[in-house]
């Protein structure tokens, strides 16, 4: 019942998710935007796709080798109410990270 309303709650004030999703190549050379900001994302879902690690941060400078947060080799990192831009950097060569977000729309 509480699914059904919710429902129609959406339908009537015109809300909709969508979800995302992409490929995202991160190199050792430069730090890369994964995502940019988006205030109507709500969660964010991310999957090293490489062999190697992955350090990412929502600021440039934290996004680098031996700092950030670190996505394991064939890990899933999710991040939910995370609406911000969030930068990578492969500690070595490049890495493809798959990311994957709803957001809603108006």
């Amino acid at each position: 019942m509480k699914l059904k309303a919710l429902a129609v709650l959406v339908g009537l004030l015109g809300l909709g998710a969508v979800a995302m999703a992409s490929v995202v190549s991160v190199s050792s050379s430069t730090v890369t935007t994964i995502v940019s900001g988006n205030s109507g994302r709500k969660h964010l879902v991310l999957f090293n796709d490489s062999t190697g690690l992955l350090y990412v941060s929502p600021t440039t400078s934290s996004a680098t080798v031996n700092a950030g947060m670190i996505v394991l080799s064939s890990t899933t990192y999710r991040l939910d109410d995370f609406n911000g831009t969030l930068y990578g950097l492969a500690p070595a060569g490049s890495s493809n990270i798959n990311v994957r977000y709803q957001s809603i729309s108006r």
